[in-house]
């Protein structure tokens, strides 16, 4: 009896391991066909092949609209214009279909001329895929993830945007940068009728014109230029946030924002100094470059104890703070004295320099300035974007632009922040004036 009951189990076990091998196998013979994409995204004139697996049948392709999109017998489907269209595959009475989206970007410039430390947006429009955004040379223009491009220097580059592999470009010209044009030298009261010179900086021992005052365009000459520097600055996240750093085309690492840039200069050389507040008046603010030569000057004829001075609220050296920021900008009190304690401890002690700004004054000669008095400024490539209303500025925030000096009483860049006001002038930023006049390295001797 156990052996006829063991017979019948294995039978039985034979029976549903052959069941289960023919049941595989129908699976394998009869599995559903698939087409290789259910939907796709393509340019105007962009190509691709869609295939059918699983089938060894025939396959038939047709179009819902030929005018968007075509197919070929093998699958092959070409984008003709703007739209929508479903390619279906039939295999006997099956239909598999995929919908094509086919989109026409358009870039909205071919060509534009952007001045050195301008920007231009480019846009792109009729397309909602990813756009890849490159420069040909990043010394004459960069362009940021966002399409935005900046002239760097005298030149021509092209920008590229890639979408779906597809590019399209925009030949950008930077022209050579403007020469700072001086102020008008019969309007400074320090100039004589008789003044006929227009060479501003002009140092010609021979000049008859009055010599006793300060005239900007007999004094001072201004050169611009480019300058390629290595930038790395410690993100303020206050203000700024990493993702508008790299938004703006920078390496973000670690809380830092850094980049090589091509950036614009401005060298001052003046044969003489400003020493009052109508001489530093007379330094043009119309570049971005003015409102930090103007400080720079400012801290050169820094005096802290300005005869009849009792209250240090009443030094001139606040009126000088408060026509640098700009009409509509007033520095606090507090911020004053600050920067006011910081000038005073930096400038007038015997071991520091109010001239240390200038090229060739080292520690190691006491801060003494080669003649003519010479520095140059850096518009260096980081700024703030402009922001919305806030509690410290209810009408909002500009734009603020980094102005960077070097000099040999610091070990890195210092910098002044400035922005450009609705009345055409260039003014620095609330308390910025405080990186200029922080502490220094002590000379080795003094000079005076």
């Amino acid at each position: 009896m156990n052996q006829k009951h063991s017979r019948l189990l294995k039978l039985w076990g034979l029976l549903l391991t052959m069941m289960t091998v023919l049941a595989m196998t129908a699976m394998v013979t009869y599995a559903a066909p698939k087409i290789s994409k259910k939907k796709v995204t393509l340019l105007t004139g962009q190509k691709v092949t869609l295939k059918v697996t699983g089938t060894k049948k025939t396959v038939t392709w047709s179009s819902s609209k030929k005018s968007v999109a075509t197919v070929t017998k093998k699958g092959k489907v070409t984008a003709k214009k703007k739209g929508t269209a479903t390619i279906t595959a039939k295999v006997g009475s099956k239909k598999l279909k995929c919908k094509v989206t086919v989109q026409a970007p358009k870039l909205n410039k071919k060509k534009a001329t952007v001045k050195i430390g301008k920007k231009l947006t480019l846009k792109m429009t009729g397309t909602t895929q990813t756009i890849t955004w490159k420069t040909s040379d990043k010394t004459v223009a960069t362009v940021t993830k966002k399409g935005v491009v900046k002239g760097i220097g005298a030149g021509t580059a092209t920008i590229t945007a890639t979408v779906l592999k597809k590019k399209f470009t925009c030949k950008i010209t930077v022209p050579e940068a403007e020469t700072e044009k001086p102020a008008d030298a019969s309007s400074d009261s320090g100039s004589s009728g008789d003044d006929k010179s227009s060479d501003a900086g002009s140092s010609d021992s021979g000049d008859k014109t009055d010599t006793t005052g300060f005239v900007f365009a007999r004094d001072c000459k201004v050169t611009t230029g480019t300058q390629t520097i290595y930038i790395e600055f410690k993100i303020n996240k206050d203000t700024t946030s990493e993702e508008e750093m790299e938004a703006l085309g920078y390496t973000v690492k670690d809380g830092y924002a850094s980049d090589n840039v091509v950036c614009e200069t401005a060298t001052y050389i003046f044969t003489k100094l400003p020493e009052t507040f109508e001489d530093i008046k007379s330094i043009p603010l119309s570049t971005k470059f003015g409102p930090v030569a103007a400080s720079i000057c400012a801290c050169a004829a820094f005096d802290e104890t300005k005869t009849g001075i009792t209250n240090q609220y009443t030094h001139p050296i606040f009126e000088m703070m408060d026509y640098l920021n700009g009409p509509t900008l007033t520095i606090n009190n507090v911020a004053k004295s600050g920067i006011f304690d910081s000038m005073r401890n930096t400038l007038s002690l015997v071991d520091k320099g109010k001239l240390a700004y200038f090229n060739g004054a080292t520690p190691a000669n006491g801060y003494t300035p080669t003649k003519p008095y010479t520095f140059t400024l850096v518009h260096g490539p980081y700024y703030i974007p402009a922001k919305a209303s806030t509690i410290a500025h209810p009408q909002g925030e500009p734009e603020r632009h980094m102005i960077l000096i070097s000099f040999a009483g610091d070990e890195a860049q210092r910098y002044v922040d400035v922005y450009h006001s609705g009345d055409g002038n260039w003014y620095t930023w609330d308390n910025s004036w405080q990186h200029l006049v922080a502490s220094m390295k002590t000379p080795t001797t003094a000079s005076w």
